[in-house]
């Protein structure tokens, strides 16, 4: 760990650090990448999986999840017999629940639709099921909650369709707001298990492509330079130079991207291909300052 401190610290403005990694046999250090990867996701995983796990509607101060919780909690008691919804006025239906905070409506109870699109809203209750979006309400919550990765709506695909029991039974709105309030738990306790992993092999693999194109970028300066590298070393060099932006990343993962300009998304990528770019030519100048000694 000691190594993997030092190689940060050093990579940030450390001439001789980016000369010993071009001479050094070791590997190419994408180790030390995929580590910083990991802990780039790990810190926030950590966070949301707490507060999703502990969530709760009564302690919540959060104004969009109140109105949630408010807006279940008003729809009406429904009847099911033998896995059919019971209607016992047509004409009352479809009855609709808007979110102050959405452009479409939050629940929709309608035993004449079954499609999500047609209906425009997240959850349908229809004839014979429920259906909604699991990434969708996924990606909904965690706005609610204050994680503002994903758009909370928008998402393409065939929505999930969960029927009804084959008995008789009836559930209110109360109901479906302590539904709402163990899924949300739910979705802390499975995060760090399902989610997390899923997404550090896809960020590993993701920085495997983008070391590799910037290393074709470190080759193309280094003949600009009239620089003699061979393509390990320029491997080995890129993949140095690109701590510094990771640790960058790191950083502001720690607050739950809470950095205004890494949450504009164009923006947010000229800047780090452009801090990339800076420390990739700083480490080639570093191997010319060498040659010129």
């Amino acid at each position: 760990m000691s190594n993997l401190l030092s190689r940060i610290f050093y990579s940030f403005y450390s001439a001789d650090f980016y000369r010993y990694v071009a001479s050094s046999q070791r590997s190419s250090g994408f180790s030390y990448l995929a580590i910083i990867i990991a802990l780039t996701y790990l810190v926030p995983a950590l966070l949301i999986s707490n507060r999703l796990s502990s969530f709760s509607f009564a302690d919540t101060q959060n104004t969009e999840l109140i109105e949630l919780r408010e807006i279940l909690a008003s729809a009406p008691e429904l009847q099911i017999a033998e896995g059919q919804l019971v209607v016992s006025d047509a004409d009352s239906f479809p009855v609709k629940f808007a979110h102050s905070a959405l452009s479409k409506d939050l629940l929709v109870i309608d035993p004449e639709q079954n499609s999500l699109i047609a209906a425009q809203s997240f959850i349908l209750f229809g004839a014979e099921g429920v259906y909604f979006h699991n990434l969708e309400i996924t990606s909904l919550l965690f706005n609610f909650l204050g994680f503002e990765m994903f758009p909370k709506a928008g998402f393409n695909g065939d929505a999930t369709f969960q029927p009804y029991k084959a008995e008789s039974y009836s559930f209110s709105g109360s109901d479906l707001a302590e539904w709402l309030e163990s899924y949300i738990n739910g979705l802390g306790r499975s995060l760090l298990f399902s989610v997390f992993p899923l997404v550090v092999l896809a960020s590993i693999f993701l920085k495997f492509v983008e070391l590799y194109i910037f290393t074709a970028i470190a080759r193309s300066l280094a003949r600009r330079k009239q620089l003699q590298i061979t393509r390990a070393q320029a491997i080995k060099l890129t993949a140095a130079a690109l701590m510094p932006v990771l640790v960058i990343k790191f950083i502001d993962a720690c607050s739950l991207w809470s950095s205004n300009l890494l949450k504009i998304p164009f923006l947010s990528l000229l800047l780090l291909v452009f801090l990339n770019y800076y420390f990739i030519n700083f480490a080639l100048d570093s191997l010319k300052q060498r040659y010129k000694e």
